[in-house]
């Protein structure tokens, strides 16, 4: 992971936080390391990182094996089967 990124526990459960105090950019991360914690974890959290929908969307497409349709909807992110 990047070294201003730290992986934290979420609440009791097995999710994890990636947290940075640096506004970096979600294109600093590896993504074969977002997908190992996520495969471990079960879902992540990110913040405080500088970030955006259309830049959020841009970070998931390139962690995506298979395109994923989405709308935005008032700054919200929706999927919807393909």
């Amino acid at each position: 992971m990047h070294e201003n990124v730290s992986i934290e526990k979420y609440g009791r459960g097995t999710g994890r936080v990636l947290v940075t105090g640096a506004d970096l950019p979600l294109d600093v991360l590896d993504p074969q390391e977002v997908v190992r914690e996520l495969a471990t974890a079960g879902f992540l959290v990110f913040r405080g990182f500088d970030t955006g929908v259309t830049a959020f969307n841009a970070f998931v497409d390139k962690l995506s094996w298979r395109r994923i349709h989405r709308r935005s909807i008032s700054g919200r992110i929706r999927s919807r089967p393909p």
